[in-house]
């Protein structure tokens, strides 16, 4: 029997994970995938829209881990390293700019990706997609603030620097002096995403199963070889 969810505001609110079972037996597949988080689902999803057999095995149950209890925010930035950052670490270890950029890339899309997500599949989420805002709390801050837009907006991410009054209409608060922000961001019930991505993966042909912990991986001569509890699945 799958250990249930923790109490907790997400797991009371959101949409019942889909029926599924432990691996039992032998199985077979092109590509296995472990764990049924965030990651694992978008991987099973986006195979099996492509027509690709997989089939993904989750120790406990759909969002168990951090992807199911997380607070919700969808944030297209990193919070404490910025674009030149990215791309002149990712230069310096690979003797180019391009990866960087595509790196930043990935990450300035990810909200727009996320949600775009959510309407294409009619995940019920709750979500809501009005924006991210980072305000600043000191004066000396806005210049990072401004530092942040000008990089993101300069590799064209929809974002503005906001006035300490444009802050405050924002916010209800006079506490902050300005800041940045995203409208591509926005907010989700995050377990609720995990079980709508697990669904809509099982709808394009994959196959999930929870309460499978793998328990040891090896290559033999037909595959990798996943090894459960009840059973094994040959990838």
């Amino acid at each position: 029997m799958t250990t249930p969810m923790p109490p907790s505001l997400w797991a009371a609110t959101a949409p019942p994970a889909p029926p599924t079972m432990p691996l039992a037996g032998d199985a077979r597949t092109a590509v296995a995938v472990v764990g049924g988080g965030f990651t694992g689902l978008s991987v099973a999803l986006h195979l099996a829209e492509a027509g690709v057999p997989v089939t993904l095995l989750e120790a406990a149950q759909i969002g168990w881990g951090a992807s199911g209890r997380n607070n919700g925010q969808v944030i297209p930035t990193l919070s404490r390293i910025d674009p030149d950052e990215i791309v002149a670490a990712v230069a310096s270890e690979h003797g180019g700019r391009d990866k960087g950029e595509e790196l930043v890339g990935l990450i300035r899309d990810s909200a727009a990706f996320t949600f775009d997500l959510i309407r294409r599949h009619g995940i019920e989420a709750e979500a809501v997609q009005n924006g991210w805002i980072q305000p600043a709390h000191r004066a000396s801050r806005l210049k990072l603030s401004a530092a942040r837009a000008e990089q993101w907006g300069r590799r064209g991410a929809p974002v503005r620097l906001y006035s300490r009054a444009e802050m405050e209409a924002l916010t209800g608060s006079d506490h902050w002096h300005g800041g940045w922000g995203n409208t591509t961001g926005g907010r989700i019930n995050p377990l609720g995403l995990a079980r709508g991505m697990a669904a809509a993966a099982i709808g394009a042909g994959a196959v999930v199963h929870t309460g499978s912990p793998v328990q040891g991986i090896q290559q033999g001569p037909g595959g990798w070889v996943l090894g459960t509890p009840r059973g094994s699945l040959t990838a």
